[in-house]
């Protein structure tokens, strides 16, 4: 309840002003030193709305991911959120496929340090050409927090044909996940604040120009929905409108078990904790 009401300011911001800003560029991660990608990494793991965000993410796509399934993550970034997975489902493997070498490394060192190298593997690619490097079958094709990083519509467009070409080839579930740009141009700056806190540098940057670069969800949606490849459902957070998300199922018929998750005891108490994102999209999101 406190967090919604330090939200509210925002809130009646966005909902009175109706002239979107243009979207800007987005910035490369393909020059990231690696110390920048192990401080996202580490501020990650203390910062509690990024710990929400991760779970959050993790407990919907466990439900599109059948038993002994495979998962194919396009564009990582530091990859918590699949070992987060992976960690809790320890029947499935996923894919992960970055372009920006720093942060594979700094994947690399996790999957290491959490003994998961038998179930994660590592692939360096584009994330609209995965159809082009990645022939395994997959049961669930995701991005998370990157459909801001495409530059233009020419590199959106590759990346619709990628989707096509995986969701044909496999009758994968489908799941997008990213931020979505503002209706208020100053809302970057105060939602980074209220979010991330006044301590995280490293992701409060990163946030900044991701919500300033990213997608309308209109933007997406329509492309979406005439790819051909099955109805997608579309989601955007509804009290505080900066994220979204885009879901296709499988046609695929498996029964989801709660038994497949699997939680460690020392994280009984927080595993299931949303926070910010608990009260941002309807229940059915997460079935």
């Amino acid at each position: 309840m406190i967090g919604f009401l330090k939200a509210l300011p925002l809130i009646f911001r966005e909902w009175s002003h109706s002239q979107r800003p243009a979207r800007a560029q987005p910035e490369s991660t393909t020059s990231l030193e690696p110390g920048s990608a192990e401080a996202l990494v580490r501020q990650a793991e203390v910062e509690s709305n990024l710990k929400s965000l991760m779970r959050f993410n993790a407990l919907a796509l466990t439900r599109l991911v059948p038993k002994n399934g495979v998962v194919l993550d396009l564009a990582s970034g530091t990859g918590q959120i699949m070992l987060f997975l992976v960690k809790h489902r320890p029947d499935i493997r996923v894919i992960c496929l970055e372009q920006s070498k720093a942060m594979l490394e700094e994947i690399r060192r996790q999957v290491r340090e959490g003994g998961l190298a038998d179930r994660v593997t590592l692939i360096e690619g584009e994330m609209s050409r995965a159809h082009e490097q990645v022939q395994d079958r997959v049961d669930l094709v995701t991005s998370i927090l990157s459909l801001h990083c495409l530059a233009d519509e020419v590199a959106w467009r590759q990346f619709l044909n990628c989707l096509k070409v995986l969701r044909f080839r496999n009758n994968c579930s489908i799941w997008l996940f990213d931020w979505e740009r503002p209706g208020h141009a100053a809302t970057p700056d105060s939602f980074v604040e209220f979010f991330f806190g006044r301590n995280q540098d490293q992701w409060r940057r990163v946030a900044e120009n991701s919500l300033r670069s990213a997608f309308a969800l209109e933007e997406l949606a329509d492309d979406l929905d005439h790819l051909g490849v099955g109805p997608f459902e579309h989601y955007r957070s509804r009290w505080l409108p900066v994220f979204q998300i885009h879901r296709l199922r499988s046609e695929k018929h498996f029964e989801f078990t709660q038994s497949l998750w699997k939680t460690p005891r020392e994280e009984k108490r927080d595993a299931r904790r949303l926070g910010f994102l608990r009260w941002q999209f309807p229940g059915k999101v997460m079935h």
